[in-house]
């Protein structure tokens, strides 16, 4: 039968040694208990060949008894017995296992959860102290609860501690108001917050109440009073330049917002102990487009001179990017010059006529004409008429035998007359007096026929 009704846990502050069960003459009563029945504190603790004694260890005693650092979680310690010990912790609580064995060289302790080494236990969260005499166990659920136990190459059988892993309950609770979330108007709120409590009303990690319905947070209003009053400025308007330096303009004015909500304006002299707003700043726009200069042009325009020509070349509007502008964006003023004169042996030239040809017509108004060529002073060859027009151009056609056509006599007075006639025109006056004699061989012609 396991006698553990009077067992309790040894406090954190290091008690007397009498307290531990130990005395100076060494009495074998299992460790970690301030009090035990008369049968374990007479008898040899079990587990142990002959009358092996135990002694106090100091370096075991100050770990077993070190302060608890959290409200939330405890720091539970318990000492293994040939009984078993028997101790429930919540989780969260650090347990540490005390094994009542003096190690040396021949007495090497080891630790077993489950009947299984801790070693070789995967994701098992621990870890030895004082040579192997404490084992620390952060206890995180439920599925570390069973029996502990530790032995050494000494024991006849194990010391051992029985864990079991209690559930705790835990809730939400109204805790403090927060601040109020403005200082002035009627917007400020405060609301109270949530805490996570155990049972005696101790703060804890808010994860343990994950799975706890949260009350109704209240809120109430707070800070209903007027608002100092400060300036207020409106948006900027656009950069006055569209490209290069301007300025935005803002507006500036007074107001006040009072305890119902309303915002007011009031007199600038009112906002005057505060800094006042600028309302003109510098800005800068796009990057302004510019003139881009192409190179000249051959000297091969037209020629203006005796040996002087025109030299063209492009200019265009861009942005910086590369981009084409329009010709509005850049400055018309700065726009560099499109053509110049140049020298050229091109314009070196002349006009040169020909001998007129036979009139148009033996009597009456008729024409004649002439060829005129653009003549190369040098070469003496015909060039472009281009080249030629800085200088007058010759007539090439002209009026000639303007005489009166005896009406007697009908004749043709003009070369053209066949074409006259075969495209009918003999009944139009003109080319009928004309062209008289073959008019009418065309009229007899077709009397006869």
């Amino acid at each position: 039968m396991r006698e553990t009704a009077s067992v309790r846990l040894v406090p954190s502050i290091k008690p007397p040694r009498q307290l531990l069960g130990v005395t100076e003459e060494g009495a074998r009563v299992p460790w970690g208990l301030a009090s035990a029945p008369q049968k374990l504190a007479k008898q040899p603790a079990e587990g142990f060949k002959g009358s092996l004694q135990l002694k106090v260890l100091p370096v075991l005693v100050e770990r077993l008894q070190e302060p608890q650092k959290s409200s939330s979680s405890q720091k539970r310690r318990v000492l293994a017995s040939g009984t078993g010990t028997n101790i429930s912790v919540v989780p969260g609580d650090l347990l540490r296992i005390g094994c009542p064995v003096h190690p040396n060289t021949k007495n090497t302790i080891r630790w077993s959860f489950k009947n299984q080494p801790v070693e070789e236990i995967l994701g098992f969260n621990h870890r030895t102290l004082a040579e192997g005499r404490i084992l620390e166990v952060n206890v995180v659920s439920s599925r570390l609860a069973g029996q502990y136990r530790c032995w050494a190459s000494s024991s006849v059988k194990p010391l051992s501690v029985w864990v079991n892993v209690k559930k705790e309950e835990h809730r939400w609770a109204l805790g403090e108001w927060s601040p109020c979330s403005t200082f002035c108007g009627n917007l400020g709120t405060q609301v109270r917050r949530l805490v996570c409590v155990n049972l005696k009303g101790q703060r804890v990690n808010k994860s343990l109440c994950k799975e706890s319905q949260k009350p109704v947070v209240n809120h109430r209003s707070c800070n209903i009073r007027d608002c100092p009053a400060r300036w207020a400025t409106s948006a900027w308007s656009e950069c006055s330049a569209s490209c290069g330096y301007g300025f935005r303009q803002r507006q500036r004015i007074c107001k006040q917002v009072k305890a119902n909500g309303a915002a007011v304006t009031v007199p600038p002299s009112t906002c005057a102990y505060r800094e006042r707003p600028v309302e003109r700043t510098p800005c800068v726009g796009y990057s302004c487009p510019g003139w881009i200069i192409h190179p000249w042009g051959q000297c091969a325009g037209r020629c203006i001179d005796r040996t002087v020509g025109l030299q063209h070349r492009l200019v265009r509007c861009q942005h910086q990017n590369g981009s084409a502008a329009s010709y509005s964006r850049c400055d018309e003023g700065k726009r560099p010059t499109l053509r110049r004169n140049c020298s050229t042996d091109k314009c070196d030239v002349f006009w040169q006529t020909g001998p007129w040809r036979p009139c148009s017509v033996d009597c009456g108004s008729g024409f004649q004409s002439r060829h005129v060529d653009c003549i190369h002073r040098r070469s003496k060859r015909p060039v472009a008429d281009q080249y030629c027009t800085w200088r007058k151009r010759p007539v090439t056609w002209q009026h000639c035998n303007v005489t009166s056509c005896d009406k007697g006599e009908c004749k043709d007075t003009t070369h053209y007359c066949t074409y006259v006639k075969h495209l009918k025109l003999c009944l139009i006056e003109v080319y009928k007096q004309r062209c008289c004699q073959s008019c009418e061989e065309g009229f007899s012609s077709m009397r006869s026929s």
